[in-house]
């Protein structure tokens, strides 16, 4: 009788551990479960650093790595390096992986030279951020940018065998996008990670037992995020019944982190890893609509997932209030902001959070059922 044939899986990346980065740590753990199955994978990615993600941890499969181009700020410099890191990526994995090919999203035009140069090849698209809708969201390029619309005309004719989206809302978004083409999909939050609480934790310094609710933005504030939803809660915080934890990086952190500086009941620090986020009551998280299943931030899954809550600001139709919101409160980013933050700080309650908090571990159950199924999928079209 023959053999049963191994699977064989090539994931694309900008980073991948031992650097940190979250895009990383999900292909990392991706990997992993797929090893342990007894499949082939091979990982290509660059040494680029990311400024956010968890501590460094062991890399798992083949690792093939290229050299980062630029990691510096500059915008027009950094758009330049990520298309040529982009192909470099693509034509690797085209030429030296094996099996399906799972491309996510980082660096940008990941995705626009896979529909190139995979054309021969099954592959598949992670979605992590979508490009180039990114872009306009951003404000780089509009709709009628020549090049926009070449990028989207490139992608949407040769689209890729299979889906891997963040969320409902992102894929049936995605789907429209590419109407057909596509042969099956696959919805995997990121985020979705649990800390072992059965290795002994120290309390950091910021933690302390003084019966205060403890609140925290823990993570990238950049071009996608409110910083006037953070400026308010900065603005109307009483540090007699709540401390904030800031540790924030990303474009807009400058501006957060100036303010806050030395004002009662704001503690900064430079890392809040991931077994420190149950000490948070209440995690913020922001989104602005327009960049509703462009983005959607893992940050908040980890938050739920390790038993917090969340202070949504953005619109109802992202899939972090979509999977997220029986344990969270909802701020419509709108111009009546500043009304809605400070009736929360003044109506918020502790029994009103451990509430909250038990929902937090029921969805937490589901969303971690999702990931186990996921995998499987995965998995099964692989082979």
């Amino acid at each position: 009788m023959d053999e049963k044939k191994q699977i064989s899986v090539t994931i694309v990346n900008k980073n991948y551990p031992p650097n940190p980065g979250i895009t990383g740590e999900s292909a990392n753990e991706l990997a992993s479960w797929l090893i342990a199955r007894g499949c082939k994978v091979k990982t290509i990615h660059t040494d680029g650093l990311y400024a956010g993600g968890s501590s460094a941890t062991n890399s798992a499969g083949e690792s093939i790595t290229l050299k980062s181009i630029y990691n510096g700020k500059n915008k027009f410099i950094r758009l330049v390096a990520s298309f040529i890191e982009s192909y470099r990526l693509i034509k690797k994995a085209r030429d030296s992986g094996e099996g399906l090919r799972i491309i996510m999203t980082d660096p940008p035009f990941l995705i626009f030279w896979s529909s190139l140069l995979l054309k021969n090849n099954t592959w598949a698209y992670w979605s992590m951020d979508l490009y180039p809708e990114a872009f306009v969201s951003g404000n780089l390029v509009t709709k009628k940018n020549i090049l926009y619309k070449q990028f989207k005309r490139i992608t949407r004719n040769n689209p890729p065998t299979y889906l891997i989206a963040l969320g409902e809302r992102q894929l049936n978004f995605l789907q429209a996008e590419y109407k057909s083409g596509i042969k099956s999909s696959t919805v995997l939050p990121c985020g979705i990670n649990t800390s072992d609480f059965s290795i002994v934790m120290t309390k950091p310094d910021w933690k302390k037992d003084d019966g205060k609710i403890y609140i925290g933005y823990c993570g990238n504030l950049g071009e996608a995020h409110s910083a006037m939803f953070v400026f308010n809660v900065i603005s109307f915080l009483d540090p007699e019944k709540f401390t904030m934890i800031l540790s924030v990086y990303g474009s807009k952190a400058q501006q957060v982190l100036s303010i806050a500086q030395n004002k009662p009941g704001i503690i900064i620090v430079p890392r809040v890893e991931r077994y420190q986020l149950p000490l948070i009551d209440v995690h913020m998280v922001t989104l602005l609509p327009r960049w509703d299943n462009i983005c959607v931030p893992s940050k908040a899954v980890s938050a739920v997932c390790e038993g917090g809550t969340i202070l949504f600001c953005g619109s109802k139709d992202n899939d972090n209030w979509y999977y997220l919101q029986n344990a969270g409160w909802f701020i419509e980013d709108s111009d009546t902001i500043e009304i809605a933050v400070k009736k929360w700080l003044s109506d918020i309650s502790t029994d009103e959070i451990l509430i909250k908090k038990k929902e937090a571990k029921k969805i937490a159950i589901n969303l971690h059922q999702i990931k186990k199924e996921a995998f499987i999928q995965i998995e099964s079209f692989a082979s």
